[in-house]
């Protein structure tokens, strides 16, 4: 069940299902916090569950690509050259970003 209401000046949408932990979150718009609540609601529906966001608050891309480098590179064909690409990538600024 999604919920919208107006909350210090902004609208705020809230999911509850059962069986998982309500979410919610603020928009300055209506129509943005209404057209939230709906995918999330859709993408429960689908999978079972929501998806949990907080890991990527806290991993960057940089972190994503050494584990990459670490665990898949070597298998593959040309990993000297896709090791030295992921070095690369994660000198730029993108790369100490969140996901």
């Amino acid at each position: 069940m999604a919920t919208i209401r107006k909350l210090r000046g902004r609208w705020q949408a809230q999911v509850r299902r059962r069986g998982m932990k309500p979410r919610c979150k603020s928009f300055d718009i209506k129509i943005d916090a209404e057209k939230w609540a709906r995918e999330l609601k859709a993408q429960v529906d689908r999978f079972g569950a929501a998806p949990d966001t907080r890991i990527l608050e806290s991993k960057t891309l940089s972190a994503l690509l050494e584990r990459y480098k670490t665990e898949v590179s070597p298998t593959r064909r040309g990993s000297v050259r896709e090791i030295q690409r992921i070095d690369m990538l994660k000198r730029h600024d993108i790369a100490h970003r969140t996901l």
